[in-house]
């Protein structure tokens, strides 16, 4: 029996989306934690990643088998509690990589991939303005040492992860791989 965590991108327009997500994963999981960034209702324009890193840690206290769903600055964050050993997911799915987010903050998202050591899925669009799916698989194939990720390039010219049932799919796959 997993749980799912939600983390969504930087912007307060992914609140909405995430919750979408959400309903459309739910019956995939025994519960499902959608986690707010505080920037979301408040004037900040950025995440604070040690602020939500620490937030998420409340959150999740209880879950031990648990899997993250994360898009764009939530992957930022998802590795990062990964490789500080804050989050500890049984896998991740992680939508919309944002490398320019990464390179713009100068986050060390290619020294926290090395402690990736669960299941994960990255699912990318083929040009997707914050870091294409060729850029993605160059990244991964240079900073990921961990052989079990699977990238999956969908089509698409934007940020926006929209298709719901192949989200879902993805997930289930990922579920499928966990359990054999």
């Amino acid at each position: 029996t997993y749980g799912l965590l939600l983390l969504g991108g930087m912007s307060p327009h992914n609140k909405d989306w995430l919750y979408e997500v959400e309903k459309a994963l739910a019956p995939i999981f025994d519960n499902c934690i959608v986690h707010e960034y505080a920037h979301w209702s408040s004037a900040a324009p950025e995440i604070d990643l040690e602020h939500e890193l620490h937030a998420v840690r409340g959150q999740i206290r209880d879950s031990h088998n648990y899997v993250i769903f994360a898009k764009s600055a939530g992957v930022v964050l998802s590795l990062k509690g990964i490789a500080e050993s804050t989050l500890r997911p049984q896998a991740c799915l992680f939508v919309g990589t944002p490398l320019g987010f990464v390179r713009q903050y100068g986050h060390q998202v290619d020294e926290w991939l090395k402690s990736l050591k669960v299941p994960a899925r990255f699912v990318q669009n083929a040009h997707d303005p914050a870091g294409s799916y060729h850029e993605l698989d160059h990244y991964l194939r240079q900073h990921l040492p961990w052989p079990h990720y699977k990238l999956i390039e969908l089509p698409g010219e934007t940020h926006k992860y929209d298709d719901m049932a192949e989200l879902k799919h993805q997930t289930a796959k990922l579920m499928h791989s966990l359990q054999q």
